[in-house]
């Protein structure tokens, strides 16, 4: 699936220097239904020194849906929770 994404509809809901880790927030994102991408996923993986620089793998959503992918995000995991 290709998007086309314009950087002002969108805004940042985490950050963080491992892709594996944006790559597990974007799961959960995209399992709620809420569109999201990665941004700087490529140059972390490209250069690892420029994590920081870059404010680190970036999870962007809509603007429209920015408090409902924020009370994903913070929700504590249960361990009951259905796998």
């Amino acid at each position: 699936m290709t998007h086309s994404y314009s950087n002002q509809d969108f805004v940042c809901v985490y950050a963080c220097t491992s892709p594996v880790d944006a790559h597990v927030i974007l799961g959960l994102l995209e399992d709620a239904e809420i569109e999201a991408y990665l941004n700087n996923e490529s140059s972390v993986g490209i250069i690892p020194g420029a994590t920081y620089a870059l404010g680190g793998v970036r999870v962007m959503v809509r603007a429209s849906d920015e408090a409902r992918a924020l009370e994903l995000i913070n929700a504590p995991f249960s361990e009951d929770a259905e796998l």
